[in-house]
C-alpha cells in the first residue's frame, strides 16, 4: 500500500470518467461518493458531474440532505452537478415496455408456450434483468456524453459483486434467446428456402453490444476505476480483501484503497488509545496485503457527515490525505503509551489546511 503524497489521481485531470465506490455495507461509501462528486464539480466547473446510487437502500438524498430521486437532478443549485438514486424496477418497467413484444415473440417460437405463458416465462426464467439496466443506463449516460463523469455509490459488497458479474449472466441468457429464435430460423430455412433478419435478431444483437460495451468499459483503465472503501477494523478489511481479490480477477481497475474513520495520533483518552491500538493493527495489515494500491486515509470526523458543509470537509479530506509518506511512518511507530489517568479527549483533525475539532463548523472547498 503507497501513502497518497498529492491528490488521488481520480482527483485530478484526466480521471476515468466512471468512478464506482464499493465496500461492505457502513464503511461511509455513500459519504465519499458524495464528497468525491463534490470536490470534482468544484475543481472543474466546466464538466457535468453526476453521482448515482444503485443501492436498493438509497440514501445519497440522506447524506446531501437534499432530494434525489430517480431522474437526474441539480445538488446544491451547482449548474454542473446532478444526483440520481436509479429505481431498477422502473428502468425494467421501460426495457419490457420498449422490447417485451419481441421477447415474447422470441419465446413462442423456440417453446410451444402461448403469449401468457411466454410472459411468465420471462418473467420467471432470466434473473438479474432487472439489475442489468443500472450498468446499462450508466453507460448509455457516458456515451451520449450527457455527463463527463459518473460517479457511482455501490450497494454493499456482496450485491456490487453481483451487479458487476451480470455482464457473463446476462450474454448467457441471450445465448439462451438466440438458441430459442435458431429453431425459427432452421424451420424457415426448410420451408421456405429462405430466412431474412428480423425485429428479434436486431434486438438480440444491440443487446449483445451493450453488454459487451458494459464490460469493456468496467474494464478499461482509461475510462474506469473502482475505488474500495474501508475501515480499520477486523471484517471490513476481510471483505475488503475478497472484494479485491475479485475485481483483479475480473479484470476491474483498482488503483486505490480509501480507508475511512482514521484515529489521530493526538488522542488521550484510554477509549481512544485502545481504539487506535487496533487501527494501526489492522493498518498495518492492509499495507501488507495490498502493496500496489495508493493509500488514501480519512480522518474519522467529530461528527456525522452529511450536508454540503461535512462533505465539503470531507472532500476536503479527499484532496488532502492526512497521510503523507513520512506520517504513515509516524502512525506505524506511533508511541500509544496506554491507558492513562486522563479520560478526557481532546483530539484534533488536522486536514491539510484547515482544522477541525470538537467545536468548528465543517468549512468549505
Amino acid at each position: 500500500m503507497t501513502p497518497a503524497k498529492r491528490p488521488p489521481s481520480f482527483l485530478e485531470e484526466p480521471h476515468p470518467r466512471l468512478l464506482l465506490f464499493g465496500g461492505k455495507g457502513g464503511v461511509g461509501k455513500t459519504s465519499l461518493a458524495a464528497a468525491t462528486a463534490l470536490a470534482l464539480a468544484h475543481r472543474f466547473p466546466e464538466k457535468r458531474v453526476l453521482v448515482v446510487s444503485t443501492d436498493p437502500a438509497h440514501s445519497l438524498a440522506d447524506s446531501f440532505e437534499c432530494p434525489v430521486g430517480p431522474t437526474p437532478r441539480p445538488l446544491y443549485d451547482r449548474p454542473n452537478l446532478f444526483g440520481l438514486e436509479l429505481d431498477a424496477a422502473a428502468l425494467l418497467e421501460a426495457f419490457l415496455g420498449s422490447h417485451g413484444d419481441v421477447l415474447r415473440r422470441i419465446i413462442m417460437r423456440g417453446t410451444y408456450l402461448g403469449e401468457a405463458e411466454s410472459s411468465r416465462f420471462l418473467d420467471l426464467q432470466f434473473p438479474g434483468l432487472d439489475e442489468v439496466m443500472a450498468p446499462l443506463q450508466i453507460r448509455a449516460f457516458l456515451t451520449d456524453r450527457a455527463y463527463d463523469t459518473v460517479v457511482v455509490d455501490t450497494a454493499p459488497t456482496g450485491h456490487t459483486l453481483r451487479l458487476l458479474a451480470l455482464p457473463t449472466l446476462v450474454e448467457t441468457w441471450i445465448k439462451l434467446l438466440d438458441t430459442l429464435l435458431a429453431k425459427h430460423r432452421y424451420l424457415s430455412q426448410l420451408y421456405a428456402h429462405k430466412y431474412r433478419a428480423g425485429e428479434a435478431e436486431v434486438f438480440l444483437n444491440r443487446l449483445t453490444q451493450d453488454i459487451r460495451g458494459v464490460r469493456r468499459l468496467l474494464q478499461d483503465r482509461d475510462q474506469s476505476l473502482f475505488i474500495p472503501v474501508t475501515i480499520p477494523e477486523e471484517m471490513a478489511v476481510a471483505e475488503t480483501r475478497k472484494l479485491v481479490d475479485w475485481l483483479t480477477a475480473a479484470k476491474i481497475p483498482v488503483t486505490h484503497l480509501v480507508i475511512n474513520r482514521v484515529m489521530p495520533t493526538s488522542a488521550s483518552c484510554p477509549f481512544c488509545l485502545a481504539k487506535w491500538e487496533t487501527q494501526r493493527r489492522h493498518l498495518d495489515g492492509l499495507a501488507e496485503m495490498f502493496p500496489t494500491l495508493s493509500c488514501i486515509a480519512v480522518p474519522l470526523f467529530p461528527r456525522e457527515v452529511k450536508g454540503e458543509g461535512p462533505l465539503r470537509t470531507m472532500a476536503a479530506a479527499l484532496l488532502q490525505p492526512p497521510l503523507p509518506e513520512s506520517q504513515m511512518d509516524a502512525y506505524k511507530r506511533s508511541n500509544v503509551h496506554g491507558p492513562t489517568s486522563n479520560v478526557s479527549c481532546t483530539t484534533t483533525w488536522d486536514v491539510g489546511r484547515w482544522t477541525l475539532d470538537g467545536s468548528s463548523a465543517p468549512v468549505s472547498l
